[in-house]
């Protein structure tokens, strides 16, 4: 079960207003981060969504939610929804870089046959 789903969307407001009555943090904007908009919402697990993202997210190296992701999606089939989502080999490349070494040994465990 995940504990937050991070999502990446091309309108951040209509995001929010389907996801108003779960709303935690409206959407606003993020003035010098990763994203020119950002919002929040809970519904058994955080739901987070960004809007916006600025290309130079991906330097010193590639980030889940940069262009590097998005040049790279997956399809995954979850309850019948088509969800793209960002390559393992990316989010493995991002979590390395970041330092977040238990999170770099789950995605490499689960690429294990």
């Amino acid at each position: 079960m995940p504990k937050d789903l991070d999502l990446v969307v091309s309108d951040a407001w209509q995001v929010g207003e389907a996801l108003d009555d779960l709303l935690v943090e409206p959407v606003r904007e993020m003035p010098g981060w990763i994203a020119a908009w950002f919002g929040r919402a809970f519904c058994g697990a955080l739901i987070e969504w960004v809007a916006g993202v600025h290309p130079d997210v991906d330097r010193p190296g590639p980030h889940e939610q940069g262009p590097a992701a998005e040049s790279g999606l997956e399809d995954v089939v979850w309850e019948g929804h088509r969800i793209r989502c960002t390559a393992l080999r990316i989010q493995l490349a991002a979590a390395e870089c970041r330092g977040r070494v238990e999170a770099a040994r789950r995605i490499r465990a689960f690429q294990e046959p």
